[in-house]
């Protein structure tokens, strides 16, 4: 009996001397947590695939909730607000910023009049995946094989015979902005008919021997692009219906293993070659469309010089755009507008699964002081976890 008494005596004397610190700690905890970091589960597919929302698996993400006060919001961060029309939290991306004109053509961000181009970090966040092929996957389905040289023992490696014969690899289906489901799968009982996209990230992982050229083609509507490699060194070249429009020298060329990165997005070609090694933008003017809008893909291996060259695809990686349009399909289907003014206190949020995201196309521009936070990391589930 006394050891019990000692022990509570003892639990007593504890807390009286460590109250004061445990309130202060409280305290600070729900400050914080009404004032400065907040956690928001994503209910609803909008922001697929960059957010997930349920059921069965929400993302639960961390919201900074005071930077914006002193530091202004960026265009495209990802960010919660509060809708005063219908009393309910949203999270979207925040695409235009106050007093501007916004447009969505074509796919596109058109902002005071000028196409909106992004960066290609920003590309790389934002994309969309299409399909990735590695080695040991089957060639077979959406990619279809031309010409003569592809080596029997190994299906995805080119040896060209003949140095004026070429070998080509095509990307068959077409490339649309269907929407998704909260599992990932692509939504059938949609309102609107899928647009094709011609904003698109083709990346390659290539092993080289020889002499000839890599060539990367991607068609957009009128525009037919070429990014053409030659493996032992020299000039690289960016065409478009067969004009060069830039040339830029690469003294090593491809021999050994590399990794090619070619992208047509919002008015502008990105190069890349092995990020450092050679790397280069360039914006063109994009004619009117004529017809049905048109995409596509294609890797194709040209012979040239003394050595016949052989070429082994080790990984083909490729992405889509965000596409924009101004109807709104699913749940809550309208016929959109063409433009929207946006108020000098106010900011226009879209979700990157565009079709079927409720956001300022039908809740109009969104006050400053109805900005919650930024959403800063996704903490749950586990194997999710990562900054945004």
């Amino acid at each position: 009996m006394r050891h019990i008494k000692r022990f509570f005596a003892w639990i007593v004397g504890f807390v009286e001397r460590h109250l004061r610190l445990l309130l202060i700690a409280m305290g600070l905890l729900i400050i914080t947590r009404v004032f400065a970091v907040g956690c928001y589960a994503v209910r609803m597919p909008s922001m697929m695939p960059t957010l997930i929302g349920g059921p069965p698996v929400s993302d639960r993400i961390l919201v900074d909730k005071i930077s914006h006060r002193f530091r202004p919001l960026g265009r495209f961060d990802l960010i919660v607000f509060w809708s005063t029309g219908d009393q309910k939290s949203y999270i979207k991306r925040l695409v235009g910023l106050p007093g501007e004109h916004l447009q969505l053509a074509r796919g596109d961000l058109v902002v005071d009049g000028e196409v909106l181009r992004k960066s290609l970090d920003q590309i790389r966040q934002m994309s969309i995946p299409v399909h990735l092929w590695q080695d040991g996957d089957s060639l077979a389905g959406p990619w279809i094989r031309s010409g003569e040289g592809w080596e029997p023992k190994d299906a995805h490696a080119i040896a060209v015979p003949n140095p004026l014969e070429s070998v080509r690899l095509e990307y068959q289906p077409a490339i649309r902005d269907i929407y998704f489901d909260p599992d990932g799968s692509e939504r059938k009982d949609r309102a609107l008919i899928p647009e094709r996209v011609s904003d698109l990230i083709l990346t390659v992982e290539v092993e080289v021997e020889g002499t000839g050229s890599l060539v990367l083609e991607l068609e957009e509507a009128m525009d037919h692009f070429e990014l053409v490699v030659p493996l032992e060194g020299g000039l690289v070249r960016l065409l478009r219906n067969e004009e060069t429009l830039v040339e830029h020298a690469l003294p090593g060329g491809l021999e050994g293993r590399h990794r090619v990165l070619f992208a047509n997005v919002d008015d502008r070609l990105h190069v890349r070659i092995d990020e450092s090694a050679l790397a280069f933008d360039v914006d063109f003017v994009q004619a009117p469309p004529v017809g049905a809008p048109t995409s596509s893909v294609s890797i194709e291996v040209r012979g040239g010089g003394a050595a016949a060259p052989r070429v082994a695809i080790e990984e083909i990686q490729l992405e889509r755009d965000i596409h924009y349009r101004r109807s709104l399909g699913g749940r809550h289907p309208s016929i959109g507008r063409p433009d929207f003014l946006i108020r000098p206190n106010g900011y226009f949020f879209l979700g990157d699964n565009c079709p079927e995201s409720r956001d300022s196309r039908d809740l109009g521009t969104v006050s400053a002081q109805d900005v919650i936070g930024r959403a800063v990391a996704i903490y749950w589930p586990w194997d999710r976890r990562r900054a945004l």
